[in-house]
């Protein structure tokens, strides 16, 4: 269809085409040109020769199909939208497209129309109740912040009884006389428990690590002691307690986060 020959008349009529190009693609004196790299000269146009062709075409098509729009230097003809809206075939999948289209913009349109509300009543409270809607907004965030403490508090105190299980297990399964050099422990464990995960291998060492020193420096089945490696002074643990008493957690496995 040539550059320019589809017309749009309202946002629900279905487009309309120019009958001049119609015409010329129906041609057949023109058909040949279609095919030719180089485009030849064609026949000027022709209003009255236009009209009569589209009015013969018309007649071996369906009653109500075609809508035909005629002023005074141009023709426009396209389906009806009577036709579009009830005789126009369309297959299941299309329909059901539709219908999922439909769906999706009566939702988006009820989940705007709710957040706008929202976004409104939220404004005229502001507007009319500027502190006590200042007070409500600092005591909801007040609430999420002391529930956001209180949650990242139980997740530390879980990964601090994780870790110190693990360490203990290594100390009572050690071989080396004297123990586990305390840096060289907490890096066995941070390996174990994130392999492939520095980030987190840092934050065992920053922010668990020194709660778990913490406990096992008051846990009387550790003897501490301190030994110089390399010229650095390093703290010294070794398991001394029975370690039969144990046997339930040297055969537990610490499960990985």
């Amino acid at each position: 269809m040539p550059q320019g020959a589809v017309h749009y008349s309202s946002s629900t009529q279905p487009p309309l085409f120019d009958g001049s190009a119609i015409v010329e693609l129906l041609n057949p004196s023109n058909q040949n040109n279609v095919e030719e790299e180089e485009p030849t000269t064609t026949q000027p146009y022709d209003p009255n020769f236009t009209l009569q062709y589209l009015n013969a075409l018309l007649l071996e098509l369906e009653p109500g199909m075609i809508m035909l729009q005629t002023t005074s230097t141009t023709q426009q003809v396209g389906l009806s939208a009577n036709f579009v809206k009830e005789k126009l075939p369309i297959s299941f999948s299309c329909w059901m497209w539709l219908l999922c289209w439909d769906l999706w913009g009566v939702l988006a349109g009820w989940v705007q129309s709710r957040v706008v509300d929202l976004v409104g009543l939220l404004w005229s409270l502001a507007v009319t109740y500027p502190m006590y809607f200042g007070a409500f907004v600092c005591m909801v965030w007040g609430v999420s912040f002391v529930r956001r403490k209180r949650m990242e508090r139980l997740e530390l105190r879980e990964q601090v009884q994780q870790v110190r299980e693990l360490a203990y297990d290594k100390l009572i399964g050690c071989e080396d006389e004297g123990g586990y050099a305390s840096p060289f422990l907490r890096d066995d464990v941070s390996f174990d428990l994130y392999p492939s995960s520095v980030k987190r291998r840092k934050y065992v060492s920053t922010t668990v690590w020194p709660r778990v020193m913490a406990q096992v420096r008051l846990d009387s089945r550790v003897r501490k002691s301190h030994r110089q490696v390399d010229g650095v002074l390093l703290e010294q643990w070794e398991w001394i307690a029975p370690k039969q008493q144990n046997s339930r957690r040297l055969q537990a496995k610490t499960p990985l986060q």
